[in-house]
């Protein structure tokens, strides 16, 4: 299957999930620093299920531990990424999504040698400015501009999600997306478990989460975790057999699709044009 239909596929889906987690940081969960903790327990029965199930394949160690090392690294930034929501605005946060290509654009050419287009580039140029425009916090009374605080957590978990992009590019043995799927859940998973080892903050807020949330909630969240890691799996492989730069800005239509639900959903939408890239990439 083509690259890209995979990559479109994966962030049109990814769209949706975006809203579950609103109303779960806004509505249900008063502490969000416990919800990774519910897709590294999704991501680690996925993955060993999916192992079993595709006949136990095993990868060179470094393949296996560039795949596991992307994993934890999109477990991590889900921590920042909750941080930022409960901040700030769903449409805002879906916009600084966009740095993502930016990010991959740069340590493709930096790591992968790969060919970076002027289109691309200019693409990379207005996805910067966008960014920075949409986070500036002006004051009008003292002449202030400053960047927002979500901005900063959303540079973060762009800059991890870049990185475990490369990585699974660096992967070269691996093709098979139900590899990647096994691997890339377990990397999650250990991810989550280090968390919840070494933060007792996180362990904390897990327990009470757990405790206290409604069970057709809890289901929700697992759902949504186990949705959210497939399409993480999808884009890796979209990573492993495209160009990595032109895969990254695929992830830019992620901003149309969020825009089209906001607009269907909820009030205050995006004005029809926002930030979108058309033929970027």
């Amino acid at each position: 299957m083509n690259w890209f239909i995979i990559a479109f596929f994966a962030t049109a889906i990814y769209s949706g999930g975006n809203f579950i987690d609103k109303y779960v940081v806004s509505k249900e969960v008063k502490d969000c620093r416990g919800l990774p903790i519910y897709g590294a327990i999704t991501a680690l029965c996925l993955g060993m299920f999916l192992w079993i199930l595709t006949g136990f394949p095993h990868l060179p160690l470094k393949d296996a531990l560039l795949i596991l090392f992307a994993g934890a690294l999109s477990t991590w930034a889900t921590f920042m990424y909750f941080q930022a929501l409960s901040q700030d605005e769903m449409s805002t946060i879906i916009l600084l999504f966009q740095m993502i290509p930016l990010l991959v654009l740069v340590l493709s050419l930096l790591f992968l040698k790969e060919t970076i287009l002027f289109k691309q580039s200019l693409g990379g140029i207005l996805i910067l400015f966008s960014s920075i425009g949409i986070s500036m916090d002006v004051k009008a009374s003292r002449k202030i501009f400053r960047l927002s605080r979500s901005f900063f957590l959303m540079f973060i978990v762009d800059a991890m999600l870049a990185v475990a992009a490369i990585c699974v590019s660096l992967a070269v043995h691996v093709n098979s997306f139900f590899t990647i799927l096994s691997y890339e859940s377990w990397g999650s998973g250990i991810g989550g478990i280090l968390m919840y080892i070494l933060f007792p903050v996180i362990r904390n807020s897990f327990y009470e989460s757990f405790r206290t949330v409604r069970r057709t909630i809890l289901a929700l969240l697992f759902l949504n975790e186990g949705i959210f890691v497939l399409v993480k799996s999808l884009t890796y492989y979209a990573y492993s057999i495209g160009p990595t730069a032109a895969s990254g800005f695929t992830d830019a239509t992620r901003t149309h699709c969020t825009r089209t639900r906001t607009a269907c959903r909820g009030p205050n939408p995006l004005p029809v044009g926002t930030l979108s890239l058309p033929g970027v990439g």
